[in-house]
């Protein structure tokens, strides 16, 4: 039974599979390598997934769902999501600490967790994938960007797990992506080289050190809502104002039309990737009304300049935790379609001084393609089997906790190899105290309230004595999927305690899964 690689994107996903010691990207009922990640439930109660779905948003925009990538793992009060609700058709709700989307079919109104919503994703590639393969698939490594936090990576294996799958492993997007690598001399000499994955909604940017079948990661750094449709997004503000004048109404107040002019903008961008110039246009309530703009590439190109210029400060970044100069890479690699933009390429080219951007692997299929190719070293090794790969990853945040005075203490580093397990002694500051509340962050800030905070718990009934005569050991492991446990006992008393860190998501237990799994 194979083990399939999950590509799950923002706009598309792709699913991959090692056959025969080779690995192949699975097409889809339609006969393509990639699905857009868009899901709807039609007036009759019917869940439609992929070009199907997409293509009937402008009809049915209100239960046509997209993005999910960008709200699994998330609150509802962040700022991120309080933007982009604004633009989004459909209806992002909190349900009970979790975000959920609501949809109205006929009379009935329901609310699906982003979790489920995703897994429905998840079983309908998981069914593509078993039509192509001719057997059931079980097993699968499923990607996610790097600078996903712990949230958002536990929400994803969540979502694998109600889709019926195990989720052998969670890897990083632009890790994946450096297993597709194959530099133009295949010695095993030790080669650098830098992975620029910007995808639909995300941005991620990693080192990787290759020699052979061995590779390192040595910094990752990148921006998780970041990506191809927030271009999108600026040329759908600076049409907006000339789409009121000319049709008289206010689009931004009618999802159909909305997604309608999202759609022709998207289009737009795809076009100023080969064309100078590119249309947008609106239909009217006539033949004689209607909206028409001409957008010039360089006009696209001012609008998105901030844009543009935030993925080169993380690349800088990336090289300054990796204390590498840019003339110290050996190949720049680029992932996910909106490389495609010409002004993306031209600024790396000057930025690495290099007129050849390595574009050796398909941008829209790499990912899916490492995936894969790490999954078949989690399988039975037969004859037939790809050589084994040794991957060694990094920490996306630092980790810690909070100690007095509101200071965020780092237990485990940023760009720290894991998995990994970091102790770390605290005394007790009160006299006869006995319990003590651990606070979990993630983050690069000096004060804790400034970072993410991950969870908390109490450790109840330790000894009562003097402040600082009892010294508290906490625990910090992060597995191999970047997910975070702590431990807490006392040194030298009986008590202990140890989680898996619960966040604001309100982790599911095994049983919400198995009931979730059934609903599906």
């Amino acid at each position: 039974m194979p083990i399939v690689g999950i590509d799950l994107g923002t706009t598309n996903s792709c699913v991959a599979v090692c056959r025969d010691g080779r690995i192949e990207v699975l097409e889809n009922c339609l006969g393509k390598r990639t699905t857009p990640t868009f899901m709807a439930i039609s007036p009759e109660g019917e869940w439609i997934f992929g070009e199907e779905a997409k293509d009937q948003a402008t009809l049915n925009p209100s239960n046509t769902l997209f993005n999910m990538k960008r709200l699994i793992g998330r609150e509802v009060t962040e700022k991120c999501i309080q933007n982009d609700k604004k633009y989004w058709p459909f209806k992002v709700v909190d349900d009970n600490g979790q975000l959920a989307v609501k949809l109205v079919v006929a009379t009935h109104t329901r609310l699906y967790t982003i979790q489920e919503i995703t897994a429905m994703f998840l079983k309908h590639m998981k069914k593509e994938a078993e039509t192509q393969l001719g057997e059931s698939v079980e097993e699968a490594v499923i990607t996610v960007p790097a600078y996903f936090n712990d949230q958002q990576r536990s929400a994803t294996i969540e979502a694998g797990r109600i889709a019926g799958l195990k989720v052998k492993q969670i890897i990083n997007e632009p890790t994946a992506a450096g297993l597709a690598y194959e530099p133009e001399s295949r010695s095993a000499e030790r080669r650098m080289f830098l992975v620029y994955d910007l995808g639909g909604g995300t941005f991620d940017v990693s080192i990787i050190q290759s020699e052979g079948n061995s590779y390192e990661v040595k910094a990752t750094a990148g921006d998780a809502h970041l990506g191809g449709e927030d271009f999108d997004e600026q040329l759908v503000k600076f049409c907006l104002e000339g789409v009121k004048s000319t049709l008289g109404t206010n689009v931004g107040e009618d999802p159909s039309s909305m997604q309608r002019l999202r759609t022709a903008c998207e289009q737009a961008k795809r076009t100023l990737s080969t064309q100078w110039k590119a249309s947008v246009e609106l239909e009217g309530p006539d033949e004689e009304h209607g909206y028409f703009r001409q957008i010039t590439r360089t006009e696209f190109e001012e609008l998105n300049a901030p844009l543009f210029e935030r993925t080169m400060d993380v690349v800088r970044k990336t090289l300054e935790d990796a204390s590498l100069r840019p003339d110290q890479i050996d190949d720049v690699l680029l992932i996910g379609g909106s490389t495609r933009i010409p002004k993306i390429q031209e600024m790396l080219r000057r930025f690495f001084r290099r007129e050849i951007l390595n574009k050796g692997v398909n941008p829209d299929e790499a990912v899916a393609y490492g995936a894969a190719k790490y999954a078949a070293g989690l399988a039975p090794h037969g004859p037939a089997s790809p050589p084994l790969i040794f991957l060694k990853d990094v920490l996306s945040f630092s980790l810690g906790l909070e100690i007095s005075g509101g200071k965020m203490d780092v237990v485990i580093q940023k760009n720290t190899t894991v998995p990994v397990t970091k102790t770390r002694l605290y005394r007790t500051t009160n006299n006869d105290q006995t319990n003590v509340l651990i606070t979990m962050y993630e983050g690069e800030n000096e004060l804790a309230r400034d970072n993410r905070k991950l969870g908390e718990f109490r450790l109840i009934g330790i000894t009562p004595r003097p402040k600082g005569q009892v010294r508290i050991e906490v625990e910090f492991n992060v597995d191999e999927n970047g997910v975070l446990h702590v431990g807490a006992r006392e040194q030298e008393g009986k008590v202990q305690k140890e989680i898996t860190v619960n966040t604001c998501l309100n982790r599911l237990t095994d049983e919400e899964i198995e009931r979730l799994q059934k609903g599906l």
